[in-house]
C-alpha cells in the first residue's frame, strides 16, 4: 500500500468513526441502564430514565420487543438523548412514558388537540374556551395501529443510535429510512387488499 492509499484509508476510517458518533455525546454524559437490574415496564426504570434525561445525560439500555423491527430489534442497545419537544420532527424515534412503562416509537404525525379549560360555574352558560395543546401520534415500525396520543410532558428523549452485534447503526440513515418507508407501503397495500376481499 503506498503512502497516498494509506493516508486515504486512515482519513476514511476517521471520518466513518466521526459519522457514527452521536452528535453532542460526551463520554461523561452517557449513563448505561441494564435491563438485568431493571424491569423496563417498572416505575423505577421510568423514574431513573426521566431523571437522567432531564439533567442532560444520554441514556443507554437494551431494548426489549420487536415493535420497532427492523429499525430496532429485540436485544439491541439503544442510546437516547434529551430533546426539546419543539425540536421533534416527523420520523423521529421518541422514548415516552405510558401507563405500562416506557416505549420507543416513531413520530408519524403531530397534532394540536383542543382541551376545554376549567371554568367555575356561572349563572349564565358561557362557551368553553379551547386551548391548543400539542400531541404526537406515534407507532412502532412493525405495528399496524397507532399508539394513544402522546402529550409533550410524556416525552423523555430521542433515540439517536442503535447498537446490534458490535455494529453501530444510525436509525435515520438513508438505508434505514428507505427500509422503514418500504415496510409502511407494504403494510398499506396489505391492508387495502384485505379490506377489498
Amino acid at each position: 500500500m503506498n503512502y497516498e492509499n494509506q493516508t486515504f484509508s486512515t482519513f476514511k476510517n476517521k471520518r466513518e468513526k466521526e459519522h457514527n458518533k452521536p452528535k453532542g455525546l460526551k463520554r461523561s454524559q452517557c449513563s448505561a441502564l441494564s435491563p438485568q437490574s431493571f424491569d423496563l415496564s417498572s416505575h423505577n426504570f421510568e423514574k431513573i430514565c426521566s431523571e437522567l434525561l432531564r439533567n442532560g445525560h444520554n441514556v443507554k439500555f437494551r431494548a426489549p420487543g420487536d415493535s420497532m423491527y427492523p429499525t430496532i430489534c429485540d436485544g439491541d442497545v439503544i442510546t437516547v438523548m434529551p430533546i426539546e419537544t419543539a425540536a421533534i420532527t416527523i420520523g423521529d424515534i421518541i422514548l415516552y412514558r405510558h401507563k405500562a412503562g416506557v416505549a420507543a416509537h416513531r413520530v408519524i404525525r403531530m397534532a394540536k388537540r383542543d382541551v376545554p379549560d376549567f371554568q367555575p360555574p356561572a349563572l349564565e352558560p358561557r362557551p368553553s374556551v379551547l386551548s391548543p395543546q400539542s400531541c404526537f401520534i406515534l407507532r412502532g415500525d412493525a405495528a399496524v395501529v397507532f399508539d394513544d396520543p402522546v402529550r409533550a410532558d410524556q416525552i423523555l428523549g430521542k433515540v439517536t443510535l442503535v447498537e446490534r452485534e458490535c455494529r453501530r447503526i444510525d436509525p435515520y440513515s438513508f438505508r434505514a429510512t428507505v427500509c422503514f418507508k418500504a415496510r409502511r407501503i407494504a403494510a398499506r397495500l396489505k391492508r387495502s387488499i384485505l379490506f377489498q376481499t
